[in-house]
């Protein structure tokens, strides 16, 4: 059958072209099996207390999708794009037994136990060191487990376009930036400079600057520029690049992360690499690299695209799902409300002329609070914690 096939293209084409066509099939298997993605899912999600909590994060919840949770939701999106085994999740120990349960489809290998949080840069750093293990050669790709992707065809886009930049690119770490709909002071914003290359589904772009949780001004400025882009957070390179850029700003960590990789493999080294883990600066990989890297490239897209980090951005993009400003699940009854989130448990939870209010109801606790503050979460999280309630965290 294939000498068949191979006959009638080499009638149809001639046999240059097939040679090229012969390469380009080649190199494209080659790249696709050292593709990995990891999904970060380590987080507590503090900033949608008191739903998410230490034991209970918001990624292993169904806050947005009545039957699937949010981890979930993006492993379904990157099994339209990778084979099961190419999936990784990097979680917490306390986490991993629900991870693992909630992700069946997934061996549990592939499961990578972080020793504790240390914020962004050790744990890419980490997760970069699990897969080299595995593969010297390996493409990773940074997902989050706590965003919301409505449109899975951009999503796809973007992300087989990052993953053929990292191919041509191997110096550098691909980020896909969304255009911004609003002025959002929460997020990281991209500005883009020349072209790299064109892809058939996308194209990359080298970054001129990165800008972290602008002030409402600047925000306003950036979302009416075309040149500026929410940074999703999404990065895809070579595992042995995120080190490499790591090392150039901070060689102590990288040298540190580097001998946490040639540990990895025996369970016997776990005490060592808890030790060496616990001795790196907590620090966000966004400030340690992408903030003073030359190193990166962006994927812009028309991802529909919201990171669900508090209650106000979920309850918008509920809000423009269901052409409705006041949401609500549970057991509730609402009258003369406007603009405001209501979850309720079992208990009926009536509300009565609101306006821009979000109650969340978890049987033991109640939280009343302004759409607009919910940003400041971590005040109130902090008032518990002097309070020593942390039963309730």
């Amino acid at each position: 059958m294939l000498q068949t096939w191979y006959i009638l293209l080499y009638v149809k084409i001639g046999k240059a072209a097939i040679i090229q066509i012969t390469k380009e099939l080649v190199i494209t298997t080659h790249h696709k099996t050292h593709d990995y993605a990891v999904i970060m899912a380590g987080g507590s999600g503090s900033r949608l207390w008191p739903m998410s909590r230490r034991n209970s994060p918001k990624q292993l919840q169904a806050l947005f999708d009545s039957q699937k949770t949010m981890i979930q939701l993006m492993y379904d999106l990157l099994r339209e794009l990778f084979p099961a085994d190419h999936i990784f999740v990097q979680t917490t120990g306390k986490y991993a037994h629900e991870v693992e349960k909630q992700l069946a489809e997934m061996p549990a290998e592939n499961i990578f136990q972080e020793p504790e949080q240390r914020d962004t840069a050790p744990a890419f750093g980490f997760a970069s060191a699990a897969l080299l293990e595995r593969d010297p050669e390996a493409i990773i790709g940074i997902f989050y487990s706590d965003h919301i992707i409505n449109s899975p065809l951009e999503f796809n886009k973007a992300v087989r376009t990052a993953y053929l930049a990292a191919v041509d690119y191997p110096e550098f770490i691909s980020m896909i930036g969304v255009k911004p709909t609003y002025a959002h002071t929460g997020l990281g914003y991209i500005k883009i400079r020349n072209q790299a290359k064109s892809y058939p589904e996308g194209e990359a772009f080298y970054v001129d600057k990165f800008i972290e949780k602008p002030d409402l001004e600047t925000a306003e400025q950036f979302t009416k520029s075309w040149e500026y882009f929410w940074n999703t957070g999404y990065k895809i390179g070579r595992a042995s690049q995120f080190f490499n850029l790591i090392e150039g700003i901070d060689p102590s960590m990288a040298k540190t992360l580097r001998k946490i990789s040639e540990l990895m493999g025996d369970s016997k080294n776990d005490g060592e690499i808890k030790k060496l883990y616990s001795s790196l600066q907590k620090v966000s990989f966004e400030y340690l690299v992408t903030e003073h890297s030359e190193k990166l490239l962006i994927i812009p897209s028309d991802i529909a695209w919201s990171d669900i980090g508090d209650w106000k951005t979920l309850h918008g993009m509920l809000a423009d799902l269901n052409d409705h400003d006041v949401i609500t699940k549970g057991n509730q009854v609402s009258v003369d409300c406007h603009n405001s989130l209501i979850y309720s448990g079992d208990r009926l939870i009536a509300t009565l002329g609101l306006n821009n209010i979000i109650v969340v109801d978890t049987g033991d606790v109640v939280l009343v609070a302004d759409r607009e503050k919910v940003l400041d979460m971590k005040e109130l999280i902090d008032e518990l914690k002097k309070q020593n309630r942390h039963t309730y965290l």
